[in-house]
């Protein structure tokens, strides 16, 4: 969890070294827990733009979490949650963070279509990662639908989300700059 905040707070290299230290703490982790702290490794690479080892790190994880499949008697509850739509949103959003718009829409759209409805905070999260991804992908229509569609459950449950939400609108007003012309309070607005 040290590594997941580490990511949070934009500390990349912290959320490697923490999480492989988690990963490989005294022995004592499970197969889950190592598949979570390869899966943060991963993310924090991810953030550096190192593609080749985010991609190796996501595959180790998964086949960590899949062994948990065999033994679950000998995990940590919490673990039920990690399937294969859950990958699918990890490597979206290690995706997006690469840069990689097409490989991130790919993944999340796919991740969130495995989420129950009443996820709401996590839908609210992955859902703003896919509007980001459509963005960096070039489908701007298709950005700004999904963020519109986010935005009550994101103000709602989810305040990183309705961040990303702002930074995104912020963005998309920037790329259509007729559009921001013709705003009523724009300085730019022709009268």
């Amino acid at each position: 969890m040290r590594a997941h905040l580490a990511w949070s707070i934009g500390e990349p290299l912290r959320c490697v070294r923490l999480a492989e230290a988690a990963r490989w703490y005294d022995g004592r982790t499970t197969f889950g827990v190592q598949g979570m702290a390869a899966q943060m490794a991963a993310r924090g690479h991810a953030e550096m733009g190192e593609a080749q080892a985010a991609r190796r790190l996501l595959g180790e994880a998964e086949e960590l979490i899949r062994t948990v499949g065999e033994h679950p008697e000998d995990e940590l509850p919490w673990m039920y949650l990690y399937d294969d739509g859950w990958f699918d949103m990890q490597r979206g959003m290690a995706e997006l963070a690469l840069g990689d718009g097409r490989r991130a829409v790919s993944f999340l759209d796919r991740g969130l279509a495995t989420l129950p409805s009443a996820y709401r905070r996590d839908r609210a999260w992955f859902g703003t990662c896919l509007a980001r991804a459509h963005a960096l992908a070039g489908d701007v229509e298709a950005a700004e639908k999904l963020a519109v569609v986010l935005a009550p459950d994101a103000v709602a449950v989810n305040r990183y989300a309705a961040g990303d939400l702002r930074l995104l609108a912020t963005s998309l007003h920037t790329v259509r700059p007729t559009e921001r012309r013709a705003h009523p309070r724009s300085p730019e607005r022709a009268d």
